[in-house]
């Protein structure tokens, strides 16, 4: 009888466990709210905490536009509705392009994102938004993902900063011929053309952007997206160096100039790569 009572109590306790999910509510008895889904809030401290450094975790919960952004984004509206520009109406147009730029993928992207960690890429729609084909070759003046390309075939790579790495298919000749960039979160290299390839800094650029002699140059397309990006980092106006954030601004901001000719340059190209994504490109004449 005892033998027959523990093993009724212990059918009932596997009973019992059998539906681990069994206090759960099903979907089809939850009521739920029509509308949007309520916005968790964070209080100022942490989401500008969250916008200084993502850290892994902001990274794994792919964070979209930062508080920063939205208030760039926000302040250009507002000017744009009242027909006021914000430094200039160019400047404007970037920093509202900057704002809606789209996150990174993150770290589950990258894993599980198909070829070589390739999220398919479709995402990307700043000026390396074209896709090249095998053994395709752009032409100068452009950037592009050229994802099928080995690294075998990359070239002799002639220098690495801020995790990103350039690569010359043909090192010791003077003309223009493939180059290519790799450090992207897709693992896509960028291709582009030129003669002669060289990455710059923060610093540097605005040495020789707020140089007096410079001041009636007009903004380009490179220009006014740093601008954008300075103003949400650094809280300068525009037109003025980013001060004391400059190596906060650094560490995620990257140029590249392309020269078209080696010796004598009358074109060359610009391009602005701020936390891992090509923001701008322009194409300037001598």
């Amino acid at each position: 009888m005892i033998k027959q009572g523990i093993l009724l109590a212990a059918f009932v306790t596997l009973a019992a466990c059998a539906n681990p999910l069994r206090d759960v509510d099903r979907l089809s008895d939850v009521a739920v709210a029509d509308g949007p889904a309520a916005a968790v809030s964070e209080s100022p401290q942490d989401a500008a905490q969250a916008a200084r450094a993502p850290g892994l975790f902001g990274r794994l919960m792919g964070r979209g536009a930062s508080p920063e952004d939205v208030a760039v984004a926000a302040a250009v509206e507002s000017a744009q509705a009242a027909s006021e520009p914000v430094g200039n109406t160019e400047f404007a147009v970037a920093a509202a392009e900057v704002a809606q730029q789209p996150a990174r993928p993150g770290l589950f992207g990258g894993l599980f994102g198909g070829r070589g960690g390739a999220t398919e890429v479709a995402a990307v729609t700043g000026p390396d938004a074209q896709l090249l084909a095998p053994g395709e070759v752009v032409d100068f003046g452009a950037i592009a993902r050229s994802c099928d390309t080995p690294t075998r075939s990359l070239g002799t790579e002639i220098a690495r900063t801020s995790g990103f790495r350039l690569y010359d298919t043909i090192p010791n000749s003077t003309a223009p011929r493939p180059h290519y960039i790799t450090g992207f979160a897709d693992n896509c290299p960028r291709q582009f053309t030129a003669a002669v390839a060289v990455f710059s800094d923060a610093g540097t650029h605005e040495a020789v952007r707020y140089q007096e002699s410079n001041a009636q140059i007009a903004y380009s397309d490179v220009d006014n997206a740093y601008e954008a990006i300075k103003a949400r980092v650094c809280r300068v106006p525009h037109g003025q160096p980013c001060g004391s954030r400059l190596g906060q601004l650094g560490q995620d901001t990257l140029f590249l100039t392309v020269y078209e000719r080696f010796g004598g340059n009358t074109s060359w190209s610009d391009i602005l790569i701020y936390d891992g994504q090509v923001v701008a490109m322009d194409r300037k004449e001598g």
